[in-house]
């Protein structure tokens, strides 16, 4: 799933509790959430765009991750106008259930990947990202 929406543990206890309660309820379903407070994500391999943006990026070998949804609008502009291609495009925003390692894992398996490029705000589980990026890195930049 994916949340799209501010609101959370950024406004304070009562987003916080909120976003435990989802979290709960989710983990109950056996399903994994993207957010909250991102742009979404999409695979321009596949066509798929799961996001609030109009424009879906261009197919390529570099996958892009961001926490920040300006940063990513501000990426995908400039990569249409340049004509550069993705694999995959993900902004992950606060990161309520899915990090960094659980993406860097995924496209560390994405044969579409050659190389992973990110812009981080906050690391959260430290010790997820490092060892991801650790195993990840010995097969493909990031």
């Amino acid at each position: 799933a994916i949340i799209l929406s501010a609101g959370f543990k950024e406004v304070g206890m009562e987003g916080a509790q909120l976003e435990r309660e989802i979290c709960e309820i989710a983990q109950r379903g056996k399903i994994r959430v993207v957010g909250p407070n991102c742009l979404g994500l999409q695979n321009p391999i596949s066509g798929l765009n799961a996001t609030f943006a109009n424009n879906l990026a261009r197919p390529g070998n570099v996958a892009f991750i961001s926490q920040s949804g300006a940063m990513c609008t501000s990426i995908l502009d400039w990569s249409l106008q340049a004509n550069v291609g993705f694999s995959a495009f993900v902004s992950i925003g606060s990161m309520m259930d899915v990090s960094w390692g659980d993406i860097i894992y995924y496209l560390g398996d994405d044969p579409n990947t050659k190389a992973i490029a990110i812009y981080m705000e906050s690391i959260g589980d430290a010790r997820s990202f490092m060892s991801a990026a650790s195993e990840v890195a010995m097969m493909k930049p990031i």
